[in-house]
C-alpha cells in the first residue's frame, strides 16, 4: 500500500514536473522520489524525457504546415522536435509522408481562373513552380500549365528551365555565362 507521500510525489510527477523538482518540494533527492514514483505504481520516462506534451492541436498544425510544402526540417526547427518526431506527428494526424520527406501531391486537374492567375502572379514574383503548385495545392505540372496556357514561355540555351519567351537565356546563365539575357 502506497504512503501518501509517494502517492503525492506519483501525481506531481504525472501532471509534469520532474524527479528534481518534486524532490525540492518533499525535501528528498531526486532518486528517492523516483522510488516512492515506483512504489506507488508509477512509471518514470525516459531520462531526458519530454520537454513538452504532444497535444493533438500540434499534430494537425504541423500536418497542414507540411502539406503546404513546408520541408520536415524546417518544421522540425520551428517545434524543437526531431525530423523523426515531426514525420510521425503529421502520419498520427492522418498525413502522408512521401519519397525522400516530401509530402505526396494533391493533383488537380483544372484551375480556376482565378487561381491560374495567382500563378502567373506567383511565377511573375519569381516563385518557382513547385511551389507554386504547393501554395494552390496542386503538382508541379498543373502549376506550369497554368502559367503557360497564359504567359507564353520557352526553355533556356543552356539549362533547359521555363523562361519568358521574350527571353533567350535564364538569369542565372547570363550571369554565370556573360551572356545577355535578351
Amino acid at each position: 500500500m502506497p504512503t501518501q507521500e509517494e502517492l503525492q510525489a506519483r501525481s506531481l510527477y504525472e501532471q509534469g514536473m520532474s524527479t528534481r523538482e518534486i524532490g525540492e518540494i518533499l525535501h528528498r533527492g531526486k532518486r528517492q522520489v523516483g522510488d516512492m514514483i515506483r512504489g506507488a505504481g508509477g512509471t518514470l520516462r525516459p531520462k531526458g524525457g519530454t520537454t513538452k506534451p504532444v497535444i493533438p492541436l500540434e499534430d494537425q498544425e504541423v500536418r497542414r504546415l507540411y502539406e503546404s510544402g513546408t520541408p520536415l526540417d524546417t518544421i522540425a526547427r520551428q517545434v524543437c522536435r526531431s525530423k523523426t518526431t515531426v514525420a510521425k506527428m503529421v502520419q498520427r494526424a492522418g498525413g502522408t509522408i512521401g519519397p525522400g520527406g516530401r509530402a505526396k501531391a494533391r493533383t488537380k486537374r483544372e484551375l480556376s481562373t482565378a487561381e491560374k492567375e495567382e500563378a502567373v502572379a506567383l511565377y511573375d514574383q519569381g516563385a518557382s513552380f513547385d511551389k507554386i503548385g504547393n501554395m494552390l495545392g496542386t503538382s508541379t505540372t498543373v502549376a506550369i500549365r497554368a502559367v503557360v496556357e497564359t504567359k507564353p514561355l520557352r526553355r533556356c540555351r543552356y539549362c533547359e528551365c521555363l523562361i519568358p519567351a521574350t527571353s533567350r537565356v535564364c538569369m542565372y546563365c547570363a550571369l554565370e555565362k556573360g551572356v545577355k539575357e535578351r
